[in-house]
């Protein structure tokens, strides 16, 4: 996080767009001991917002993460 404060732009393998979900939206990948997680954020020129995290288990992010980063994204913006 405090990487993308500073204005870096992160790529594979620390994140990864998710352009299908906003223009500005990223799922960064931490590593906890023998787990892995993803936090998905949007940045705004003003703030990093986070919309999601979850545990990862398998290639896609699970729908219910997806719909309530949506609904987040929504009552963010208004």
């Amino acid at each position: 996080m405090r990487r993308l404060q500073q204005g870096e732009i992160l790529g594979p393998p620390d994140a990864k767009k998710l352009s299908d979900l906003c223009p500005r939206c990223y799922e960064l990948r931490i590593k906890d001991r023998d787990k892995w997680y993803r936090i998905i954020i949007r940045i705004d020129p003003d703030a990093i917002a986070i919309l999601g995290w979850f545990e990862k288990k398998s290639n896609r992010i699970p729908k219910k993460v997806l719909k309530a980063c949506e609904k987040r994204m929504h009552d963010y913006d208004s």
